[in-house]
């Protein structure tokens, strides 16, 4: 192609594309590197901006990008703002465990006991059958215990531990963690090898086994760390 008839930027040879780069297009480039900040990211509104993207698009479609749109800010911004895709995971699935806490403490459940705790492994279920990706990011985001957004896990776990405590006080952490496997089991294999079978099938009968059982063996040691101990409240 003909040379260009702008002048070319002295000591443009150092530049990798230095041949045809012109005073204009130099120019271009700073207004480019000097967009605005845009408008400051709520964070009270991250959180359920990215929790209703990833339920939209689905957990394996999502974008930071998609979240950016939404919240009407640069992708650039928002990456700033979190610092990684994973960091945005990580406020929509605190989102999205404050919601199953919410569900599991909501009320019309009955007095403390195995029918109790049978009554929250049902709603446990069913949350994750109804909000598969909602509970895909609660699971899949994973903070560190001293991450400032941990909240809403440890909050998750404690409905589950204090649930446990008033039926088996001896091996609360045992049987709460124990607990937790089974009901997650049930909405993983109902979302793959077992779909053809009701996720609440025999499941009634399962939580009152497992809870009778440790509160035979007991008492049991913790098989958590101390920071996931259960204390009394």
């Amino acid at each position: 192609p003909p040379p260009s008839s702008e002048p070319r930027l002295q000591g443009s040879r150092c530049l990798p594309w230095s041949p045809r780069f012109t005073v204009s297009t130099f120019a271009a480039a700073l207004r480019y590197r000097h967009v605005p900040f845009p408008a400051r990211i709520d964070p009270e509104a991250l959180g359920d901006v990215a929790l209703a993207v990833v339920e939209s698009r689905g957990f394996d479609a999502w974008s930071l990008r998609d979240v950016a749109r939404e919240l009407g800010v640069s992708p650039n911004a928002l990456y700033r703002h979190v610092g990684s895709r994973e960091g945005l995971l990580v406020e929509a699935g605190a989102r999205a465990a404050e919601a199953l806490a919410a569900t599991l403490r909501r009320g019309g459940l009955p007095p403390p006991g195995h029918e109790r705790a049978i009554a929250i492994a049902r709603r446990y279920v069913r949350f994750g059958l109804r909000r598969p990706h909602a509970y895909a990011a609660i699971m899949s985001a994973k903070p560190e215990l001293d991450h400032p957004r941990i909240g809403p896990w440890l909050s998750l776990w404690a409905v589950v531990q204090d649930e446990v405590a008033a039926i088996v006080p001896g091996a609360a952490d045992a049987a709460a963690f124990a607990l937790w496997a089974l009901v997650h089991g049930r909405v993983q294999l109902a979302a793959g090898p077992a779909r053809t079978v009701s996720a609440e099938a025999g499941l009634d009968d399962a939580v009152r086994a497992l809870l009778t059982g440790f509160e035979v063996a007991a008492p049991i040691p913790s098989p958590l760390p101390p920071e996931l101990s259960h204390r009394p409240r």
